[in-house]
């Protein structure tokens, strides 16, 4: 009895989870200043403990739920093909059909499967600071050597 009380008023207490957050979304100024004092850190917000402690045996289960095929992270000869007749149905105007084929038969996310490659068209709109930075080697970077700064204030000294 005590826990649904403390869920309770916790639940009141958060902006979000008691729709006063959603109730201001008409009104600019409330909506402002609830959003201002909502709390950002998700960790001090109130949460819901779970019903069951179970853990999943099946190891096949998050697949099992999912009909679609896997997306592919590359691409090969066979995405080109499917590329073809993904093209041949749109350039007959039947979107339906390439839309179904597309479900059916999902582009790769990337010509590589590289998460540091970078295409040299993407380099080449970037500004000359970055392409700079992207060109040079990691070697060579200067480096700083503060004992040469004594000579500096020396010669400062003999100036004066």
């Amino acid at each position: 009895m005590v826990d649904s009380v403390t869920n309770t008023s916790a639940v009141n207490a958060d902006a979000e989870l008691s729709g006063r957050l959603a109730k201001a979304a008409g009104r600019g100024a409330e909506f402002s200043l609830i959003l201002a004092m909502l709390e950002q850190n998700v960790l001090y917000r109130p949460s819901f403990a779970s019903d069951s402690d179970e853990v999943v045996t099946d190891p096949h289960f998050p697949q099992r739920l999912n009909h679609y095929p896997p997306v592919s992270l590359k691409a090969d000869a066979t995405h080109f093909s499917k590329a073809n007749v993904t093209n041949r149905l749109f350039s007959q105007s039947q979107v339906k059909n390439a839309q179904l084929w597309l479900a059916m038969h999902p582009d790769p996310l990337s010509m590589f499967n590289d998460p540091s490659r970078i295409d040299d068209e993407v380099i080449h709109n970037c500004d000359f600071a970055t392409q700079r930075h992207l060109k040079l080697p990691e070697h060579a970077k200067i480096d700083v050597d503060y004992t040469k700064m004594l000579d500096v204030v020396e010669a400062a000294q003999v100036l004066q």
